[in-house]
C-alpha cells in the first residue's frame, strides 16, 4: 500500500471477513460510489473511446437525442424480471453508440406471454411462450433510434462491434477482487460472466436480438406485473447489482 492511499471501507470490511459473497462485496463497494454530479462524471471518465470504432455517417443522427420522441422510446421497453447483468450491458451500449452520435434504444426486453402469443401468431418470432429467453428477462432487441430496424448488414456489423465492447467491459468488472492467476491476472467469477449470443448469427437473421446464451436451463412460466421503464443513463448510475 502506497503511502498517503485512502483504503475503501468496503475493502477493509472484505479483508476483516465481513463480506463473504460476490453479492455483498459489489453492494458494498456501489454503495462507496459518487453520486449526482460526480457520478456522472465518473461514468463519462470510465467509457472512453475505444480505437478503431469509427461510426458509419449513415448511422449518426445527433439532432434524435434532442427530440421527445427519443425520451418516448426509452419508455418502450419492460425491464421487470430481466437479469441486472443484461440490464447494464443494454445500457452500456446505448452509452458507446450515444458517445458516436448514434440513437439506439431497446425495443423489447421482458415480454408477457401476451405480447409473445402475438409475436409468434404473426410469424415474427418462432418461440411459442414461455420458451423466448424474453419471457424470463434474458434477452433484449436494441435497435436504431430512426432506422429502426431498416439497417445493412454493414451497419448492423458495426454495432455488433459496439455490443461486443459492451459485453467485454461488463465482464471486467465481473472480477473476483484479490483473486489472480498463475500469471498475476485477476481471476473472473465464471459464473457471473456474461455470455452473450447475437441473433445476427443466426441463421434466421435477426440481428437486434441478443440473449444470455444458456438461458434455456432456467426457463420457466413467470407472471407478469406491472411493466418497469429505467433508462440507461439509470441503470449505468446504479451499476451491477448481483
Amino acid at each position: 500500500m502506497k503511502p498517503g492511499q485512502v483504503v475503501t471501507q468496503w475493502f477493509q470490511n472484505l479483508v476483516k471477513g465481513r463480506l463473504r459473497t460476490p453479492q455483498t462485496i459489489y453492494r458494498s463497494a456501489l454503495s462507496e460510489l459518487p453520486s449526482g454530479a460526480a457520478a456522472d462524471r465518473f461514468m463519462s471518465e470510465t467509457i472512453p473511446e475505444p480505437a478503431g470504432f469509427v461510426a458509419p455517417s449513415t448511422l449518426q443522427a445527433p439532432q434524435h437525442f434532442r427530440l421527445n420522441a427519443f425520451l418516448n422510446q426509452w419508455e418502450r421497453a419492460d425491464w421487470q424480471f430481466t437479469d441486472w447483468r443484461l440490464t447494464y450491458w443494454a445500457a452500456l451500449f446505448q452509452e458507446l453508440a450515444r458517445k458516436r452520435n448514434i440513437p439506439l434504444y431497446v425495443h423489447c426486453a421482458f415480454r408477457t406471454r401476451l405480447e409473445q402469443d402475438a409475436l409468434y401468431k404473426r410469424g415474427n418470432s418462432r418461440a411459442q411462450w414461455p420458451s423466448s429467453a424474453h419471457n424470463i428477462g434474458e434477452a433484449v432487441d436494441v435497435v436504431h433510434g430512426t432506422l429502426h430496424w431498416n439497417m445493412s448488414r454493414q451497419e448492423w456489423a458495426f454495432l455488433h462491434r459496439l455490443g461486443r465492447e459492451a459485453e467485454r467491459r461488463v465482464n471486467l468488472q465481473l472480477y473476483a477482487p484479490g483473486s489472480v492467476d498463475d500469471r498475476g491476472k485477476p481471476r473472473p467469477l465464471s459464473h457471473l460472466k456474461l455470455s452473450l449470443e447475437w441473433g445476427g448469427d443466426w441463421s434466421f437473421y435477426d440481428p437486434a436480438h441478443w440473449q444470455i446464451a444458456d438461458f434455456k436451463s432456467r426457463l420457466k412460466p413467470i407472471q407478469s406485473a406491472s411493466p418497469i421503464r429505467r433508462t440507461p443513463r439509470a441503470a449505468l448510475r446504479a451499476g451491477l447489482i448481483l
